[in-house]
């Protein structure tokens, strides 16, 4: 009896021993499972890349498509007001500094110190918040965008301005745009401007205050 008794007992725990090894293996396979996944997810997200837009700093002019030891159409622009002249407030012609803030229907007169002949013309865009469409743009297409355009022919006296133009009220508002230039029918150079509300600035020096405030902004 007592020999039939151990044979059980012995039974028992052999198919516990049994029982609990095969827990384990659920448990193993499990958790592998989860680590996996987890792997796999983070991978995913670390190739995920987002396009950077190129921007525009007001008053600086960038030049498009500008091929290596080519020199560039202009060596320096100003843009002058009409009802503020940056050049009476010691502003000269630049590729890094250009006047560029104006009051809506505010003349805008052009000058410029080309390193080659004319055919320039300049035209006004909204502004687009991605500046690397004016690489693939087509003339026909910045043509049909414009709000504004002016031809700036090389003038017979020197110390006269190339052309001019204005945004007219009616049509547009107050805010962003950007000055595209052309040699023939080749985009050429661009530049962000801003626009601001009929007689809203007053003078040069509330101008400038101005125009540091928005690069400040576009270069935070």
């Amino acid at each position: 009896m007592k020999k039939i008794f151990a044979l059980l007992l012995a039974g028992i725990m052999i198919m516990s021993l049994v029982a609990c090894g095969g827990g384990k293996t659920t448990t193993s396979s499990t958790t592998t499972s989860k680590t996996s996944t987890t792997t796999s997810t983070t991978s995913t997200t670390s190739t995920t890349k987002t396009a950077e837009k190129v921007i525009g700093v007001p008053g600086v002019l960038y030049f498009i498509n500008l091929k290596d030891g080519e020199k560039p159409a202009f060596k320096g622009i100003r843009i002058d007001g009409n009802q503020h002249p940056s050049d009476l407030n010691g502003w000269d012609y630049s590729t890094e500094k250009v006047c560029f803030i104006f009051n809506m229907e505010e003349w805008m007169e052009f000058y410029i110190d080309p390193n080659d002949g004319g055919d320039f013309k300049v035209f006004f865009v909204n502004h687009a918040d991605d500046q690397a469409v004016y690489d693939k743009m087509s003339y026909a297409t910045l043509e049909e965008k414009a709000v504004a355009s002016a031809d700036l022919p090389r003038p017979d006296d020197p110390e006269w301005y190339w052309g001019s133009t204005y945004i007219f009220h009616e049509d547009n508002d107050p805010g962003y745009y950007d000055a595209i230039f052309t040699k023939g029918s080749k985009l050429i150079a661009r530049m962000v401007i801003v626009i601001y509300p009929e007689s809203y600035l007053e003078d040069f020096a509330q101008c400038e205050k101005l125009m540091e405030e928005e690069i400040a902004k576009f270069k935070s």
